[in-house]
């Protein structure tokens, strides 16, 4: 409690406004949802002894302790209780003693959905909550919350607008932690558009642990804008799909050794809309230059080279049309001066999933017998016009074909100026291009891996506002599937209160009997807190960026004015506070540290960062 009231203390206007007595004139002695004023002049008499008494070292809260567990019995004994806690309840207690509005009038809330003016919709809320409270205490410490819950079943999408007077942040930790992947995706071939070619993009897609993989799908769509349906998820080793990962399956569950590549195609479901296809999976090898009637005797041991590819193509192609859509899939791989040459001498040859070719097309180069073709082969023949359905129908027993590109190197075996023109260029093979969104995370980290350890506090709020899942104990109620649901849920910053006070929830609950106390250091800044990346976007296209929600005019710039510190475990701990003052002009580069009854300078804050920190205190440096 001491070091909750040092930091509140230091809150300028607040204690400006009850040092000076006006707060009086708003005393709410009616108010059912307040103490009847007596925690508000209590809080007067622990503020004067604080700032006007003069010649005392020390002071004893008694008047406020007992105001407060009269009305909040909790806080009653000499237990040590949570800072925060007990923070969040003086807060909401000095609201409603000093509440202006004297009839709160019934205000209903209208339901709001994602296709309505987000900015709208949020002003609304914020003038309805104003009609029912409005006091200093308000006008400076409460800002607003934005939560979107999305039903997984039937997609319903509902929107609430709450006033907090906190934010808890969660200490990003490795088993909880938000999992940045690396996704490469490679989209689908369409020659009739001039996309060809297969160069993958990499992704930094960003989700909880716990989040089942349709989130990471759910991400890859928004940013690339290909559907759900057609994205399919998969870990690659040694140049191959080791496997296809399963919407359903966890986060967690990835093995972070794989390589995750998405690759579009066409739905492995049946279903309206959906053309029938062949899937295949290619991979590329480098063959030495034979002549043709040699050619079906190459060996299975020339090594794989490149990403393995996933594709699909309607089943009433003929052999004509797959060979040249597998030719445009991987044309990009060689320079286009020799792209001729190449297509030239590469085979498509046809394999079962061990690796072991099979023969089911017309050798058009083998020796005939009475007119017709008496050899098989595995090489996809380029000139026939026969429908690859009629050769691999019966071949076709399992959910995927595997197709080896032969590519034969032109420079193989040649020597001088002739061993460089046109040569295979292994590079080309596993070339991709980067996304912003892969480009943005590694200059974060980059920033994280030159700091002095630990997470920042823009680490946390990436956390905050990240999509979630709701368990089965915090299920929602989905009006229109008329059941409870486990909905994914998104907080947002939506208005930024004039004083922050950022809870870091240091506490891991366990059990009933246990909570551990987690020790990261979390770095964040004394002057200079930048918010605007972290409040919401008044639209209702998530996909557009947020930094014109925050008025020029009003800089969303906070500076650290106070900071409680806890030292030990839950319940047996020690607290301390860490402070400066300020007005609305400027605020004081000296800081102090209040320990119990000792007060000492620390300098210029040097000190103030650190493992201990739990409650941080910003100002707005403009106020809105």
């Amino acid at each position: 409690m001491n070091a909750a009231l040092q930091c509140l203390s230091h809150a300028t206007p607040l204690t400006r406004h009850f040092l000076s007595g006006k707060f009086k004139q708003d005393l709410n002695k009616s108010n059912p949802l307040g103490t009847g004023g007596k925690l508000a002049m209590a809080y007067e008499t622990v503020l004067k002894d604080l700032w006007m008494k003069v010649g005392i070292r020390s002071t004893s809260p008694n008047a406020l302790k007992r105001a407060i567990s009269q009305f909040a019995p909790r806080f009653a004994g000499f237990l040590q209780h949570d800072a925060q806690e007990f923070l969040a309840y003086l807060l909401d207690g000095l609201h409603e003693d000093v509440n202006r509005i004297r009839k709160a009038p019934y205000v209903e809330m209208p339901d709001v959905d994602g296709r309505q003016d987000m900015a709208a919709a949020g002003a609304l809320a914020w003038d309805a909550h104003k009609r029912r409270n409005d006091s200093l205490v308000m006008d400076s410490f409460y800002g607003q919350f934005k939560s979107t819950c999305v039903c997984p079943q039937c997609n319903r999408v509902s929107v609430s607008f709450d006033a907090f007077n906190h934010v808890s942040l969660e200490i990003p930790q490795e088993q909880t932690a938000i999992v940045s992947l690396s996704v490469f995706v490679v989209r689908a071939c369409n020659p009739a558009q001039q996309q060809v070619g297969s160069r993958p993009t990499r992704y930094a897609i960003h989700v909880r642990r716990s989040n089942p993989i349709s989130e990471v799908i759910r991400e890859l769509s928004k940013l690339t804008g290909i559907p759900r349906t057609r994205l399919h998820l998969s870990e690659c080793q040694d140049r191959e799909i080791v496997r296809l990962v399963q919407e359903q399956e966890m986060v967690s569950s990835l093995n972070q050794t794989n390589l995750l590549i998405a690759y579009e195609a066409e739905s492995l479901d049946d279903g309206p809309g959906v053309t029938p296809s062949f899937h295949a999976v290619l991979r590329h090898k480098v063959v030495a230059p034979k002549d043709h009637l040699q050619q079906s005797d190459r060996t299975a041991n020339d090594p794989f080279i490149g990403f393995p590819l996933l594709v699909s193509w309607p089943m009433n192609w003929t052999c004509r049309q797959v060979w040249e859509y597998l030719w445009h899939v991987v044309e990009d791989k060689v320079d286009e001066a020799y792209r001729d040459q190449y297509k030239e001498a590469m085979e498509f040859r046809l394999h079962n999933g061990k690796g072991k070719g099979v023969a089911v097309f017309p050798d058009l180069m083998g020796p005939q017998q009475d007119g017709t073709l008496s050899k098989r082969t595995s090489i996809l023949p380029r000139q026939s016009d026969e429908g690859f359905l009629s050769f691999v129908g019966n071949a076709a027993v399992e959910e995927f074909l595997f197709i080896h590109v032969e590519w034969t190197d032109l420079a193989e075996g040649k020597s001088g100026q002739d061993a460089t023109n046109g040569a295979l260029d292994e590079d080309r093979f596993v070339a991709w291009s980067s996304h912003s969104s892969w480009q943005e995370f590694s200059a974060k980290r980059r920033a994280a891996q030159s700091n002095k350890g630990g997470v920042s506090l823009d680490q946390c709020f990436d956390t905050f506002v990240k999509p979630e899942r709701l368990d089965e104990r915090n299920m929602w109620y989905c009006s229109n599937c008329k059941e409870h649901v486990r909905a994914m849920k998104t907080m947002e910053l939506w208005r930024l209160p004039n004083i922050l006070v950022v809870h870091l929830k240091r506490f891991e609950f366990k059990n009933v009997l246990r909570r551990d106390k987690l020790e990261t250091l979390v770095n964040f800044p004394l002057d200079g807190l930048d918010m605007g990346a972290h409040c919401g976007h008044p639209s209702s296209n998530y996909n557009q960026p947020r930094d014109d929600f925050v008025d020029d005019s009003v800089p969303a710039v906070y500076d650290l004015f106070a900071v409680v510190n806890h030292y030990g475990r839950m319940g047996f701990g020690h607290y301390t506070a860490f402070a400066r003052n300020w007005d609305e002009q400027e605020i004081s580069r000296d800081w102090q540290l209040f320990d119990d009854s000792t007060v000492r300078d620390v300098g210029q804050g040097d000190s103030v960062v650190s493992s201990a920190a739990y409650v941080l205190f910003y100002r707005r440096r403009i106020w809105s």
